[in-house]
């Protein structure tokens, strides 16, 4: 993952931007309904993205897919520098740049909802319809 933030960043501050930044982030999600005490539908969803944020120009530019491969991730750096500029052609003020910080940190929820299990989930879900 580092290597690939890192393709992003180089592109995009080797096609000009003043300062870029990229988010990788990895969204897990488990829906669950129940009808009349019986489980009545399951979904288990794990989605992986990243967006890229870049300052060029004097104006911002964003971009994002859904897709981590290397070509990807350089299309998307591109895209990016490219709405600054896009954006920077048109604006009245330009804006100043970004102080250089680097931040490697991860958040974590406290809780680990994915590790309940199916069943104890579906139970949950079950008992619970019976008070609606």
């Amino acid at each position: 993952m580092r290597e690939l933030a890192k393709l992003a960043l180089d592109t995009a501050t080797r096609l000009g931007a003043a300062y870029a930044d990229v988010r990788i982030v990895r969204y897990r999600r488990q829906d669950l309904a129940s009808e009349d005490r019986r489980l009545a539908g399951f979904t288990d969803a794990d989605d992986l993205g990243f967006g890229v944020r870049v300052l060029a120009e004097g104006a911002w530019g964003f971009a994002a897919s859904g897709e981590l491969k290397r070509e990807e991730i350089q299309r998307v750096a591109e895209e990016a520098v490219k709405i600054a500029k896009a954006s920077a052609s048109v604006m009245d003020s330009k804006r100043g740049s970004m102080p250089a910080s680097i931040d490697r940190s991860r958040r974590r929820s406290a809780q680990k909802p994915w590790i309940v299990p199916t069943r104890a989930s579906s139970s949950l879900a079950s008992a619970r319809s019976r008070f609606r």
